[in-house]
Formats: structure tokens, C-alpha cells, sequence
């Protein structure tokens, strides 16, 4: 065993070390995707004209609206609302939205909805079919 000081230099990474490290790119891409999501909710309020439903939702959520000081300041408190450490917890804020009462009644009307029952050739509890975005007979033409 030899008393040699450790060099002082720094070691040049190889490309197998690189390897085993986790990708910063795709981390932050998936962070970027959360908060993406996690904004869309904010959004679609804005868009859709529902302000007069934006109050409700927020404190449906349990956002403090007197956490922000400007209009221009919702969008990042928001998002900060759902910070979970180094993500965003997309999970809790899907669930706070299925459980906005609104929200909530239209699922179960709509889950409702496809649950109906019709008699078929094939005999009767057959669920009804699922409209198609296409004309079936048109395209049979086209071909």
C-alpha cells in the first residue's frame, strides 16, 4: 500500500457512468408535463367562460385565494398548490376535479348513460353500441 495523496483533479465522466445516472432531461420533461396538466385545469375554467364557476372550484380545491396579492399572480400559486417536493401531485388534482359536484353529476349521468341496455340479434343485455366518428357506409363506398 502506497501513502500517495488523492489526486485533486476531477474525473471525466464516461459514457457508462452517464448511463447509469437517472436522465435529467426526461425528469424534467415529466415535471413540465405535470405542471402542464395541473395548469390546463386553471385554463379550461378561463376559456370556457365559467369565471362565475372559478370561486367554487378554488375553494372546492382548498386554495387560498388570499394567498395572491394580483389577478397575474393565480397561475404560479396554483400550480404551487399542488407542488409535491420536486413534482406536481397530478393525482390529487384529478381527484379534486371527478369530485367537484358539477363534475361529479355529470360522471354519473354519463356512466349512467352507457350502461342502457338494448335487445340485439345476439339476444337482449347487450350494451348499446358507442357511436362512431365516421360514416361507415361512406367509407365502405369510398373503398
Amino acid at each position: 500500500m502506497t501513502n500517495r495523496p488523492e489526486s485533486t483533479k476531477p474525473r471525466q465522466e464516461t459514457p457508462s457512468a452517464r448511463m447509469d445516472e437517472p436522465d435529467q432531461d426526461v425528469e424534467l420533461t415529466k415535471v413540465c408535463d405535470q405542471r402542464s396538466m395541473i395548469l390546463s385545469i386553471l385554463c379550461d375554467f378561463l376559456e370556457e367562460d365559467r369565471i362565475a364557476d372559478l370561486g367554487d372550484w378554488l375553494d372546492h380545491a382548498g386554495f387560498d385565494l388570499t394567498a395572491i396579492r394580483y389577478p397575474a399572480d393565480l397561475p404560479a400559486a396554483w400550480v404551487a398548490h399542488y407542488r409535491n417536493g420536486r413534482s406536481y401531485d397530478v393525482d390529487r388534482a384529478l381527484n379534486d376535479l371527478l369530485a367537484w359536484p358539477p363534475i361529479a353529476a355529470e360522471i354519473a349521468f354519463l356512466s349512467k348513460q352507457s350502461q342502457v341496455t338494448v335487445s340485439t340479434p345476439n339476444g337482449p343485455g347487450n350494451r348499446a353500441p358507442k357511436s362512431l366518428p365516421i360514416d361507415l357506409g361512406k367509407l365502405a363506398d369510398d373503398l
